[in-house]
């Protein structure tokens, strides 16, 4: 009967454990492991993501060299419209 207690005791330990540790840790750790991966992913792939984030930056580099483009066209246009404004001729009054 002893052997017999012995016996269900060592399979009782066994069965709330897995590699060592019990059931309870176990499923904290999982839930960790994925909350810990659900966070991860909204930070590359979410609303405010790391993928956003550079695609903004990309975006902030190509708007600046609209402005420099937009600047030396500008400058350009000025000096042929003051050119043309030599030309004409003065009203006199």
């Amino acid at each position: 009967m002893e052997d017999k207690n012995r016996l269900f005791d060592g399979i009782k330990k066994r069965s709330f454990a897995v590699f060592g540790i019990s059931y309870k840790k176990l499923t904290v750790l999982l839930l960790g492991i994925v909350g810990l991966g659900v966070y991860l992913g909204i930070l590359l792939f979410g609303e405010n993501s790391l993928v956003r984030y550079i695609h903004l930056k990309e975006q902030v580099q190509q708007m600046r060299e609209l402005k420099q483009q937009l600047r030396q066209n500008n400058a350009q246009l000025q000096k042929e419209y003051f050119e043309l404004k030599e030309i004409q001729p003065k009203e006199e009054k």
